[in-house]
């Protein structure tokens, strides 16, 4: 096994959902102060 290109793939994968996660994160954040404006 080819351990750079193991590392390197997992970090690539990682990096890609922890972009997921954190756009997860805002959106949920905008959603609730939205509905505090709106006194839901």
């Amino acid at each position: 096994m080819d351990w750079k290109l193991f590392i390197a793939t997992f970090g690539v994968i990682f990096l890609a959902e922890l972009a997921d996660k954190t756009q997860l994160v805002g959106i949920r954040m905008s959603a609730n102060r939205l509905c505090h404006n709106l006194g839901l």
